[in-house]
C-alpha cells in the first residue's frame, strides 16, 4: 500500500490530479495497473477526470473479483472431487465389510463414476456458460469504450478549442441520462 504523498512523489505525473482523486488512486484497494494507465495517459497529454479515475478504479476491481470467483469455483470443484473420492472409499468399505463380491462392488463403482461424472458436466457447462457471459461483457464494454473514444475524438476534433468547455459541462450533469435524451431530440 501506498499512501496518497508517496504515490504522488513517485508519479509526478499525478499532481496534475485533484488530492481526491490521488487518494482514490492511493487506496490499498485500487489495483497498481489503474496507475500504469493513467500514468501514461497523461504522460500522452490527456488528463483524465475524477470520474473516468473511478470508472476504471471499479472495472479493475470487477475483473479482479471475477478472476478471484473462478479460481474459487475450480478450488471448490476440486475439493468436492476430494471429498466424493473419500465418500466413495468409505462406501466401499462398509460394501466390503458387508462381505460385498468384488463384481457388485465394481459395478456400484462404475454407478458412482457414471453419476459423478454427470454432475461434472453439468457443472463445468454452467461454468462455462458463466464465462462466455462474463466474456460477452467484456467484449461488449470494449466496444462500448472504442465507440466512447471515438465519439471523443471527433468532438474534440469538431470542437477545437471549445471541447473543454464542452467536457466540463457534461461532467457537472448530475444525470447522464439527462444528456442522451436531449440528444435523441436533436
Amino acid at each position: 500500500m501506498m499512501n496518497a504523498a508517496e504515490l504522488a512523489d513517485k508519479h509526478k505525473t499525478l499532481s496534475v490530479l485533484s488530492p481526491t482523486v490521488i487518494y482514490k488512486l492511493a487506496a490499498k484497494n485500487t489495483p497498481d495497473e489503474v496507475h500504469t494507465e493513467i500514468v501514461t495517459q497523461i504522460k500522452n497529454g490527456t488528463i483524465p477526470n475524477a470520474r473516468e479515475i473511478e470508472a476504471r478504479i471499479v472495472q479493475s476491481k470487477t475483473k479482479a473479483h471475477h478472476q478471484k470467483e473462478l479460481q474459487l469455483q475450480r478450488k471448490a470443484t476440486e475439493h468436492a472431487a476430494h471429498l466424493d473420492e473419500r465418500n466413495w472409499q468409505k462406501h466401499e468399505k462398509t460394501l466390503k465389510a458387508n462381505n460385498t463380491p468384488d463384481a457388485k462392488i465394481d459395478k456400484e463403482r462404475k454407478k458412482w463414476i457414471t453419476a459423478n461424472a454427470k454432475k461434472e458436466r453439468n457443472k463445468q457447462a454452467l461454468l462455462e456458460r458463466e464465462q462466455k457471459r462474463l466474456e460477452q461483457a467484456r467484449m461488449k464494454h470494449a466496444k462500448c469504450e472504442e465507440n466512447a473514444a471515438r465519439a471523443v475524438k471527433f468532438l474534440h476534433d469538431k470542437l477545437g478549442a471549445d471541447f473543454d468547455k464542452f467536457r466540463n459541462m457534461f461532467f457537472e450533469l448530475e444525470d447522464a441520462t439527462l444528456f442522451e435524451r436531449a440528444l435523441k431530440i436533436l
